[in-house]
């Protein structure tokens, strides 16, 4: 039901009959519209004229107001195109702005913008943050006020009014740090949800250096007519092996990507502008941005059957397309929503902000994944030996005084060590220096690095407790990683733990080891997370890596017990017998980045 006013906000009739009506709501603008079509011999059509309002009711009962900007008719019907009271705002100028001086709150910004226009501040999100904007040029105040949301860290804004009797009593500008709820409870799926997905892929955007600008340098005594100073972080120096930036240069590189997407030798740069007088924000900041430029631009298209009523603008889903090769697992947000009321089965929805969750499976993978399915689970292992030379003389299984030297080998196919030393050649490396407190150099790379293989041990799980770096002698766990520093670092964190030294049995011939590995290994580049960690268990020389293997030994009752721990958790959480990640009666745990909060730390343990 629609109800037409006119400047007043008088109703002067109320229309049901009509129809191709679409609401179309935009998250970039935090505006919407509304079209329909209506018979122009229904009574109350007349009043469909430019300037008046039309109010309605959604779907969710939330009320809105628009303006009918245009119509369009013909001998028997009547086009109307309506906008809501946020577009308003385009009817009002706003001049240039100088400096205020100093840094100002959001709200500073949102009273100038919005001056004479009858909207207010709602929900402030972004209440704790300040900047120091200025600009050239006009703008209309809607145009404006996004302007003014970019520069607060992208912030994001919705338009509501509130009613009484029919009449609009209040305007409110609500602002958020991001719009929208993880609804990763709604999956979209091809053949169900979904009738196509399109993918494009381009670099006109691509940049491999970018030079970060800060706010103006305040002075004390400035003079007049002399240029702005800008901060910049040229005082710093940054090198996480991937991306760099040396003392006394404004750029921050991107090595590897240079190497992989641009010829020539020089960089691909580009500019990022933060208002901040902080010279590691900046960096910060500029380090964020070079790591969405750097890559080429991958954009998802998204043609859905039908669309969730609940959804909201901003709302994360999950798509996944298993007919897709490879198969994709996408996240994305929802940036547009087109509505109908009259016919829902012409919803639609426009999707963005795409992060692949699960995508260019490795053969390995693939080959592990589809044995899974089939229940024919496979199992790789990692090797760990000592000895006290590079060639493998007196070789062990644990370390000892006269150990210096260590060997890592992963996706085995079994879980014995062999005792050969010719099976790890190549693969020695020093652990026990003279001092015990340097890392194990590597092989400079391309560009004249020397990279360290860094080795410690301790008797927890996360290195707290008893951490040492001088030799592993009677510790459980040892912890290893690799960077371009020599000495080794003292803290645990920086370490990726394992357990080598099971429980002591009796007479060395009932000890029983379970050993937890990781196919793709431990650490994934932003959530490009995917493996599945295998189990075995070890007792005295057989190796247990089945179910069925392993009640046979320990009886029928026999189980294995998953946990998890993820970053900022004080506490392992069980994960229930009957996961469907889980196979083979826990044997196989297949991991994807929706599992993972940053850092996630996983345990299994045998009950018996």
């Amino acid at each position: 039901m629609l109800y037409v006013q006119d400047r007043m906000n008088h109703t002067l009739a109320v229309l049901e009959n009509y129809y191709n009506d679409t609401h179309t709501l935009i998250l970039e603008s935090g505006v919407s519209t509304y079209n329909f079509t209506i018979p122009k011999n229904q009574d109350g059509s007349e009043y469909l004229v430019r300037g008046n309002y039309v109010v309605l009711a959604d779907d969710k009962g939330q009320g809105w107001k628009f303006t009918i900007m245009a119509t369009d008719e013909t001998h028997s019907s009547l086009d109307v195109e309506c906008e809501d009271l946020g577009l308003e705002l385009l009817n009002k100028v706003r001049n240039s702005w100088a400096s205020p001086g100093s840094a100002q709150p959001f709200k500073f910004y949102f009273d100038k913008v919005v001056r004479d226009t009858g909207w207010t501040l709602g929900v402030n999100e972004i209440s704790n943050l300040s900047r120091t904007l200025s600009w050239d040029g006009r703008d209309t105040a809607l145009k404006r006020l996004l302007s003014i949301c970019t520069q607060f860290d992208h912030a994001e804004i919705e338009f509501k009014v509130e009613f009484r009797n029919m009449a609009v009593v209040k305007q409110i500008v609500n602002v958020y740090k991001q719009r929208g709820a993880d609804r990763s409870d709604t999956q979209l799926i091809y053949g169900d949800s979904v009738n196509d997905i399109r993918k494009t892929t381009e670099i006109r955007e691509l940049a491999t250096a970018i030079q970060g600008v800060g706010g103006v340098i305040q002075k004390d005594n400035p003079v007049e007519g002399e240029p702005e100073e800008h901060v910049d972080f040229a005082s710093l120096t940054y090198d996480d092996g991937e991306y760099f930036t040396p003392a006394g240069d404004p750029f921050l590189y991107a090595r590897v990507a240079n190497q992989q997407f641009n010829i020539k030798d020089t960089y691909l740069e580009d500019f990022y502008d933060y208002d901040t007088q902080d010279a590691q924000e900046l960096l910060n900041r500029t380090l964020t941005q070079l790591k969405e430029r750097c890559q080429p631009k991958v954009n998802y298209e998204v043609d859905l059957a039908k669309v969730d009523s609940s959804l909201n603008l901003g709302d994360t889903v999950t798509i996944i397309d298993h007919d897709y090769k490879p198969e994709l697992l996408l996240s994305g947000r929802v940036l547009q929503i087109e509505k109908s009321y009259t016919d829902s089965s012409k919803n639609k929805a426009t999707f963005g902000n795409f992060l692949i969750l699960y995508s260019n499976i490795s053969d390995q993978l693939r080959a592990l994944q589809e044995q899974m399915n089939s229940l024919k689970p496979v199992a790789n292992y990692m090797w760990l030996r000592y000895a006290k030379d590079d060639k493998g003389n007196g070789m062990t299984a644990m370390p000892t005084s006269d150990t210096k030297y260590v060997a890592i080998i992963s996706n085995k196919s079994t879980g014995v060590p062999s005792d050969d030393p010719a099976d790890y050649a190549g693969h020695w490396q020093l652990i026990q220096g003279q001092d015990g407190t340097d890392g194990i150099p590597g092989a400079k790379g391309e560009d004249g690095r020397t990279s360290y293989f860094h080795t410690a041990w301790a008797d927890s799980e996360n290195g707290s407790i008893g951490f040492t770096t001088s030799g592993g002698n009677g510790k459980k766990y040892v912890g290893t990683y690799s960077d371009f520093t020599e000495a080794d670092s003292t803290e645990p964190s920086k370490y990726n733990w394992a357990l080598f030294k099971g429980v002591d049995g009796k007479d060395g011939t009932d000890a029983v080891v379970l050993n937890v590995s990781s196919v793709n290994g431990n650490m994934f580049k932003n959530t490009g997370i995917s493996t599945i960690l295998t189990v075995s268990i070890s007792v005295g020389d057989s190796i247990f890596d089945t179910a069925e293997k392993m009640h046979a030994v320990f009886g029928a009752d026999a189980y294995l017990q998953w946990q998890v721990k993820n970053a900022g958790e004080l506490e392992f959480k069980d994960v229930s017998l009957t996961d469907t990640r889980l196979s083979d009666g826990g044997f196989l745990f297949a991991v994807s980045a929706a599992d993972v909060n940053n850092k996630s730390t996983f345990k299994c343990e045998l009950y018996y």
